[in-house]
């Protein structure tokens, strides 16, 4: 069965950004963040990257930080907990965020996600082969990855390349890190992207 959400009515007031929030983004697998570097949040690729001099900041480093590997899983959102220390915790950067005090948040219902059932998945790479697809290669690059029902249920992933077709593998969404659960054909997931012609 595919996800379903209730739309909300427009853009619902949430709460407001606090004097030196504290948010913990997804980091390139191997990379090491020093605390006080600028970051930039790079479109297509959907984690952090060390920010150039012309690029808009996202971020500030709040403590420095060595992503592990690909092959370490990311914790999942509800278990997440910044007072631990794991491998599974530092696959997310903790940033200062760059926005001002006060700035509202908003909740929205997204629209248009892709609805997946695994065909297959392979750790060691890390990919999804899905059955939907997206409408051409690299489309839903630094797309979130959520898994709603069957193995690996709650965990986040994010999309590093798409290959639609002629690949190895058909309707492939490459990985930036595998997942802790084995996913299988029973596996659902939807993919958070805009669907457009690039990135």
């Amino acid at each position: 069965m595919a996800l379903t959400a209730t739309a909300t009515q427009g853009l619902q007031f949430h709460r407001v950004v606090a004097e030196n929030e504290l948010l913990y983004v997804p980091g390139d697998p191997g990379d090491t963040y020093t605390r006080g570097d600028a970051v930039v949040a790079t479109v297509g690729e959907g984690v952090l990257d060390i920010a150039a001099d012309s690029e808009v900041l996202v971020g500030t480093v709040a403590k420095t930080t060595v992503c592990p590997a690909a092959t370490v899983a990311a914790t999942k959102p509800a278990a997440f907990n910044p007072a631990f220390d794991s491998e599974a915790n530092r696959c997310l950067i903790p940033i200062y965020s760059r926005v001002p005090a006060g700035t509202p948040v908003y909740l929205a219902t997204f629209a248009g996600h892709i609805d997946e059932t695994v065909v297959s998945y392979l750790a060691s790479t890390p990919y999804i082969e899905g059955t939907t697809g997206a409408g051409g290669d690299d489309r839903p690059n630094g797309a979130l990855v959520y898994i709603y029902e069957g193995p690996g249920i709650g965990e986040v992933g994010v999309v590093a390349d798409y290959d639609h077709t002629g690949g190895a593998v058909e309707l492939e969404y490459i990985l930036h890190r595998q997942f802790s659960a084995t996913l299988t054909s029973s596996s659902k997931c939807i993919i958070v992207a805009g669907e457009a012609a690039s990135s």
